[in-house]
């Protein structure tokens, strides 16, 4: 945990604006989860409050088909959201030989007081 941290340190110093797309990543990612996930609710409210014939009722079609896009826009921003995850995350390892070297630096330092003088 402590390398992640020291890796995202690190980047953040180096190339914020890598890690700021980093960031932003997650968050767009998590708002993508949250559309589906409403999405995924609306349509299982639309089922289950439909009565008679599903497909004769135009506010369920219309559910599922707004449903759709919505899931289709989102599919798609997720696979671009995937590429420029790699894209970073290959370049946040160049980075990783630092973070591994202030990990270690720091729990010697930690230690340090333990010392005998």
């Amino acid at each position: 945990i402590l390398l992640f941290s020291c890796l995202g340190i690190v980047v953040a110093k180096e190339r914020p604006e890598l890690e700021e797309e980093r960031q932003a990543l997650i968050i767009t990612q998590a708002e993508n989860q949250r559309l589906l996930k409403e999405a995924e609710d609306k349509i299982l409210f639309t089922l289950s409050s439909s009565e008679g014939n599903i497909l004769e009722d135009e506010a369920a079609i219309q559910t599922l088909d707004s449903s759709k896009v919505i899931s289709d826009e989102i599919s798609k921003k997720q696979k671009i959201a995937e590429e420029t995850a790699k894209k970073i995350e290959a370049s946040r390892q160049d980075y990783k030989p630092i973070a591994e070297y202030s990990a270690i630096l720091f729990f010697c330092l930690n230690d340090l007081p333990n010392i005998d003088p």
